[in-house]
């Protein structure tokens, strides 16, 4: 590994650090948001006005941390001159490369998983989608007192707050958080705390870097800590200034990464579940607007003593009941990246424990135990989660089928129940295409060309693309869009909104 990584080190350490971090927020720019590169990039290099398709946000996230760790004050090379430019993202680009060429064969979709992984974060779109559906989320009364609670500020206030600043950085690579917000009732003590939050001194940030990077297999898929602290203090004489080099991590920091912010809670989890499981009941009602099956919540019952919370949400059709438990989880950072397997097993394990507990919640029914009566209508359990499991390697989807096997023999439950009573599992952003799938086609389509075609539970997206491409393509894709409509015009919250005061 470092006789790879050693000319990228060297290359860093030749550039300068507060040049270096301007230069890659407008080749981000460039690249994400279509912004034309500045003069000096076409005199210095004699180059074409975009590098678009030339280099990619995931290999700028590479070279932000390189530059991070290692450049200082020395101007030797500079990113806007072509050839240096070309340099630091073929390095970037080779040494994730080159180790995968010493992998052995089987390992090779294990390395295809991570890459998905790693480039599918940067879904054109995906930003103001995911903004507001955490809006919603977070909007849920409950899990709004927990973010209060941890940081004095609002959901709407953390969002309005994001996308003030990060439409300032489309066109300005410095900010000052002195800027006021008290229009939108965001007293500067909540700014402030929003601030440090999102913020990091240099040599901070420089330290964090340095605790993630591993010089192994791992190198080109490390957190980058920029996600959690998007700003970088500490590069100018002006300690109000800070510059953002991949404005994206704001926006994620005020969508899934509130996560940092609540998970010191106790007993954040509950309410972050029954949050999740609004969402998911009030988006299928939204989406699914022809009706062709009724919406029914889940309710406690008991069996003897014991009590049963039972299934979130049933889908009811004429003669297909699909029964949904919604599930919070996302694939911790180094079952998603890591080489390793550990982590992902453990990950699996848990993914196969929700189907298996959906079974045990589909067997209380079919035995009448449920208050939900299914009268004989065909049973589909599914799980819907709030992350995405990527699963392409063999290895690991033959674990998880073990997986969900062995867990049915612990609960004295028949192998043979994921063949009548087929499982499937989609990520949210799965889910809200396939309802829309299902008020177009019907039940009875839709799963009888699923059974036909032999597709696995956790293949839904593929089965999606596949038999339904036109539909997919001509399904709405901006239904949240109302709530960023409602959010940028509404300036004047309610007291529920407001923090209280000591």
């Amino acid at each position: 590994m470092y006789h790879y990584y050693k000319p990228l080190r060297n290359f860093s350490k030749k550039l300068d650090l507060n040049t270096s971090l301007v230069q890659v927020w407008q080749i981000f720019q460039n690249i994400v948001n279509d912004k034309p590169l500045p003069y000096e990039f076409h005199v210095l290099g004699n180059g074409s006005p975009s590098v678009k398709g030339k280099a990619f946000p995931w290999e700028l996230d590479i070279l932000v941390k390189e530059i991070i760790l290692h450049a200082g004050t020395v101007c030797d090379k500079n990113l806007f001159v072509i050839p240096d430019f070309v340099c630091a993202f073929n390095l970037a680009k080779n040494i994730p490369d080159a180790l995968i060429g010493m992998r052995p064969q089987e390992r090779i979709m294990r390395e295809m998983s991570r890459i998905y992984s790693q480039q599918s974060t940067w879904k054109t779109g995906k930003d103001l989608q995911t903004l507001a559906r955490y809006l919603r989320i977070y909007s849920y009364p409950d899990l709004h007192e927990v973010l209060l609670k941890a940081t004095g500020m609002s959901i709407k206030h953390h969002m309005l707050m994001g996308a003030a600043i990060t439409g300032h950085l489309l066109g300005s690579y410095w900010y000052s958080p002195l800027q006021s917000f008290e229009v939108f009732g965001i007293s500067n003590q909540m700014r402030d705390s929003f601030w440090n939050r999102v913020s990091s001194n240099v040599n901070d940030l420089r330290e964090a870097v340095r605790k993630e990077q591993k010089y192994d297999d791992d190198w080109a898929y490390t957190f980058n800590p920029l996600m959690e602290k998007p700003f970088i203090r500490g590069l100018t004489r002006d300690p109000n200034m800070a510059v953002c080099p991949i404005p994206s991590y704001l926006l994620q920091r005020i969508t899934e990464g509130l996560f940092f912010d609540i998970k010191s809670i106790n007993g954040f989890g509950n309410s972050y579940g029954a949050a999740f499981e609004h969402y998911v009941k009030g988006i299928t009602e939204q989406l699914s607007g022809e009706r062709g099956f009724k919406i029914i919540e889940g309710a406690e019952y008991k069996i003897g003593k014991d009590k049963k919370h039972g299934v979130d949400l049933i889908l009811e059709g004429k003669d297909i009941a699909i029964l949904i438990e919604c599930k919070t989880k996302k694939m911790v950072w180094d079952a998603r990246y890591g080489y390793g397997e550990e982590s992902l097993i453990s990950e699996i394990e848990k993914l196969a424990k929700f189907v298996v507990q959906n079974y045990k919640n589909l067997i209380d029914v079919v035995n009448g135990n449920a208050n939900w009566k299914c009268l004989g209508r065909n049973l589909y359990p599914m799980v819907v989660t709030l992350g995405d499991f990527v699963m392409m390697d063999p290895v690991i989807i033959a674990r998880f089928e073990s997986e969900i096997l062995d867990k049915l023999s612990i609960e004295g439950l028949p192998h043979e129940i994921q063949f009548e009573y087929p499982y499937l599992v989609v990520s949210i952003e799965e889910y809200e295409k396939l309802i829309q799938i299902l008020d177009l086609v019907g039940f009875e389509e839709f799963f009888g060309k699923f059974k036909a075609s032999n597709s696995k539970g956790w293949e839904v997206t593929r089965f999606l693309h596949e038999v339904y491409s036109v539909e997919i393509s001509t399904r709405m894709n901006d239904y949240l869009r109302q709530d960023l409509l409602d959010l940028k015009t509404d300036q004047v919250f309610y007291e529920r909104d407001r923090p209280a005061t000591k």
